[in-house]
């Protein structure tokens, strides 16, 4: 209070209390400016019990309130946004006793960069990324680059879908400008995040040692470094409708394979119903979202279940490789119907093209599944998940086989469905 009273507040030296070096250290620090905080709130609040003159204590509350404001306005770094996070749950100050052993004030953003050098974790910097080292990531990214060419699921019923240049310039285009913005999004963590930091929050809080009580999503990071309020709600919005888009596209592909299955009559004709109304198909939609509630029950409320799901990602490139093969031996098995379609125009050295790339395809799978099957850092290699993922194999082969029998019966045959592309 005596500071306060006797020294106006300034950006200089000269008998001023220098509110720019206290707004800089503060805001580069949020256990200091925790503490400072504190200390002008209680100054306020206690001036008011002194026996001083009126004007004494008129003086002191403005000038404590005039630098609580400029503390406030202030814009603040990245690690001091960090640390606010995860606010009072860690303590931010030092114990007399502490301080006489020489210990360092609470700053979460050293912390965690700290927790995972302990841990024996020491992340390459931005501008070493050795070839050979990054081969490993391939299994991990892999399901990322799905995305671009989800649609591929549906090109069947797409009107020009016979168009192969469109084709691969869509799908191809897809990938180039999502990889080319991920690049550039892992240029801007590194630059504005800190790249060595960013490794480091995901490695100590998978090994569950950061001082960080939340996952490091790279959203969360962004809308720390932001103090507009309107920018941070877009991205929590953004990020959140992303989810919608998501499920969307899943429900769009797999009520597909499901209308598909029912059309050809491998599944009951109800499921292929199309609502006049809605002109969706219904029966579809139906079959899916029952049981994904009922999936997103055990998933919310039965923690053991998410083991049972851990090869999803292998499960999906099995199903790759099963097209892979039937795209190689196509030509060969099929000739009148590999003829009729645009793709049979295209051959190197007298092979079709469509065979070259699908062995080149069938060798990237097969690397994928042997990683994933033989090194547990990917969490896909659980005999449970694989006994559980191959049970719904076995029930799909009876569920075929059971109406395929079913068809003959009344006299449909349900190979003839296979035997030609349908038109457009």
């Amino acid at each position: 209070m005596a500071l306060l009273l006797d020294h106006p507040l300034g950006e200089g030296d000269a008998e001023t209390i220098n509110s720019k070096v206290i707004t800089d250290l503060t805001s580069q620090a949020w256990g200091l400016y925790k503490t400072v905080c504190l200390s002008l709130q209680k100054t306020i609040d206690f001036v008011d019990t002194r026996d001083m003159k009126g004007e004494e204590k008129k003086i002191i509350r403005s000038r404590a309130q005039e630098l609580q404001r400029a503390i406030e306005q202030a814009p603040k770094s990245v690690k001091w946004k960090l640390r606010a996070a995860i606010g009072e749950k860690i303590q931010w100050y030092d114990l007399p006793e502490e301080v006489a052993r020489g210990a360092t004030s609470t700053n979460a953003y050293q912390e965690i960069i700290d927790a995972a050098a302990k841990d024996g974790y020491t992340p390459l910097p931005w501008g070493s990324m050795p070839i050979a080292a990054s081969l490993a990531l391939i299994p991990m990214v892999v399901f990322f680059n799905l995305w671009p060419n989800w649609g591929t699921t549906l090109y069947g019923e797409v009107r020009g879908a016979s168009d192969y240049k469109r084709n691969v310039l869509g799908m191809g285009g897809a990938l180039l400008v999502t990889t080319i913005l991920a690049i550039i999004f892992l240029a801007l963590i590194a630059k504005t995040i800190g790249w060595e930091f960013y490794h480091a929050a995901n490695f100590t809080f998978w090994a569950g040692t950061s001082p960080l009580p939340l996952f490091p999503y790279p959203g969360l990071l962004v809308a720390f470094i932001t103090q507009n309020p309107v920018l941070q709600l877009w991205i929590l919005l953004s990020l959140s409708l992303w989810f919608w888009g998501w499920s969307g596209t899943v429900f769009l592909s797999s009520s597909r394979v499901i209308f598909a299955a029912a059309f050809d009559r491998v599944l009951p004709e109800w499921m292929a119903t199309v609502s006049a109304r809605f002109r969706t198909p219904t029966g579809a939609l139906i079959v899916m979202t029952i049981p994904s509630i009922i999936v997103s029950l055990l998933y919310s409320y039965y923690p053991g279940f998410i083991t049972l799901t851990l090869a999803s990602a292998a499960v999906i490139a099995i199903t790759y490789v099963g097209t892979t093969v039937a795209a190689i031996v196509l030509p060969y098995r099929k000739r009148e119907l590999f003829n009729a379609s645009p793709v049979s125009r295209y051959t190197i050295g007298g092979i079709p093209a469509i065979t070259i790339s699908g062995v080149i395809f069938l060798l990237f799978l097969l690397y994928n599944i042997y990683m994933w099957s033989v090194d547990a850092v990917y969490g896909l290699n659980s005999p449970l998940s694989a006994i559980y993922m191959l049970s719904l194999y076995i029930l799909a082969i009876v569920l075929y086989f059971g109406f395929k029998r079913y068809r003959r019966r009344q006299g449909i045959d349900i190979n003839m469905a296979y035997q030609e592309i349908p038109v457009e």
